[in-house]
């Protein structure tokens, strides 16, 4: 939802979260116990607005290419005629 709007996302390195964030490209995977590294990312992006602008572009750009509406029923239908 966030890189729907344009933002980057920062999400745990942990579950499935790395299959729709890439890390340094549309948000950043985190340790989520390590606060230090939460903490840094938070301002990193704060300070540096093109970064935040470019992940953002690059996370919308990659919703609207691969998780649309459309596609997922697409690949969902696709999956289950597979079976």
């Amino acid at each position: 939802e966030s890189n729907m709007q344009g933002l980057p996302v920062l999400a745990a390195n942990k579950g499935g979260f790395f299959l729709t964030v890439i890390d340094g490209f549309n948000g950043y995977l985190v340790n989520p116990v390590n606060v230090h590294d939460i903490a840094a990312k938070i301002e990193m992006l704060y300070h540096d607005r093109r970064q935040l602008t470019t992940l953002g572009n690059n996370g919308r750009s990659r919703v609207l290419e691969y998780f649309t509406t459309n596609i997922m029923v697409e690949k969902i239908n696709s999956l289950f005629e597979s079976i």
